[in-house]
């Protein structure tokens, strides 16, 4: 189950990677169809509105791809703590086929220790003051704040375009 929902969480993750990857070619071709000209006129509008609706479109989809991924993610921390809990309880008779798995009383030491090293690296990575900010704040709006960023400029671009109907 662990395995299940951490590949299912990296397979969403890479998915929203390729649509947002997709989104910005789209939007960096549009933006130079509409400025290759050196004017932005009336003529630019439909490809500004259609600037417009890709962007819209990407923090609809940023906004609802998190918490899927999110969710799987957070059900596999779950099954991890889980399986952290049975560790030191492999002695357990209840728990004899789980030992047949394991290889020796090594290697979950050697698991614990990976574990620890790991963790007390993690709490270094946190002290820092940007890192922490970073930590605290979700990736998705990194995401949603491009995409705003976009509409705000397609709002821009058609401005002008009223502004300046035929030039």
């Amino acid at each position: 189950m662990f395995g299940e929902h951490t590949s299912h969480g990296r397979y969403l993750e890479t998915q929203r990677s390729t649509v947002s990857n997709l989104i910005l070619i789209l939007v960096g071709a549009i933006i130079t169809l509409v400025t290759v000209d050196k004017h932005v006129n009336y003529a630019d509008l439909p490809a500004i509105l259609l600037l417009l609706g890709i962007a819209l479109f990407g923090i609809v989809f940023s906004a609802k791809h998190y918490p899927t991924c999110s969710s799987h993610m957070e059900r596999a921390k779950y099954y991890q703590l889980a399986i952290d809990e049975l560790l030191p309880h492999l002695d357990d008779p209840d728990l004899a086929g789980i030992n047949e798995h394991i290889p020796s009383k090594h290697s979950e030491r050697v698991l614990t220790e990976l574990k620890q090293a790991a963790d007390e690296s993690f709490e270094g990575y946190q002290r820092h003051r940007f890192l922490v900010l970073m930590n605290r704040s979700r990736i998705h709006w990194l995401w949603i704040t491009l995409f705003i960023l976009i509409v705000v400029i397609a709002l821009f671009l058609g401005v002008v375009a009223l502004v300046n109907p035929w030039t």
